[in-house]
């Protein structure tokens, strides 16, 4: 369309017009630069040497651990109050600095007062941080320093918890500095030195007559840049 006053007189030029209908696959996705290196991942959508998957039994109940449906699943027999521990198979050792541990988890069926968690900074079986997930929602940190427990945080309700479905943990430190999301939200901020570097474990806790499953997924370590 072009428009003009009585008297104009002038020439206006059109050229290369075209329409195409777009295809999606003619195009790549702009790729994003990286914030994090990548240390370890695992989704457990197949069987892997990492983790056990041996059976414990004693006079505090059974575990049975399994990798079904692309988790990590421990079936849980208590007969009294237990906390069970699993660290890996394999060395991931997390940096002295800036980086980042994610983990889904939740039980099935919800049992009440049970929880689940990432260690981080373990140097061994008496000396970690853990920070665990309750079936209520609730999120803390703990120090397990020469075999005694250390609260270092408030308990914190997280308003964006589902019991009945995964519920991703991440663990974020700079330095000293340590961050706790729950589902991505950010709900606690703490400070500690006591322990530096180390590797990992993944942690479940429940009380006597508990019969439950605690199901783990997408574990991934990043050192951030």
């Amino acid at each position: 369309r072009a428009e003009g006053t009585k008297g104009t007189k002038n020439i206006i030029y059109f050229d290369n017009l075209e329409v195409r209908k777009i295809n999606p696959e003619d195009f790549q996705p702009v790729e994003q630069e990286e914030v994090s290196d990548l240390i370890y991942r695992q989704d457990f959508s197949n069987e892997t040497q990492d983790w056990t998957l041996n059976s414990n039994q004693g006079d505090w109940g059974t575990v049975n651990r399994s990798i079904s449906d692309g988790t990590y699943q421990w079936e849980i027999n208590l007969n009294k109050i237990k906390a069970i521990v699993v660290r890996p198979n394999i060395e991931i050792n997390l940096p002295e600095n800036d980086y980042q541990i994610s983990l889904d988890t939740y039980f099935e069926p919800v049992c009440e007062n049970c929880c689940s968690g990432i260690l981080f900074n373990f140097l061994d079986m008496g000396n970690f941080y853990y920070a665990p997930l309750c079936t209520d929602g609730k999120i803390m940190v703990y120090a397990f320093e020469n075999n005694q427990w250390i609260l270092l945080t408030d308990v914190v309700q997280s308003d964006h918890f589902n019991p009945a479905t995964l519920n991703k943990i991440t663990v974020v430190n700079n330095e000293d500095n340590y961050e706790i999301q729950i589902n991505d939200i950010s709900l606690i901020d703490f400070t500690d030195n006591r322990f530096r570097t180390g590797t990992i474990g993944l942690m479940a806790e429940g009380l006597a007559e508990t019969q439950t499953t605690v199901f783990f997924d997408n574990l991934e370590v990043r050192k951030k840049k």
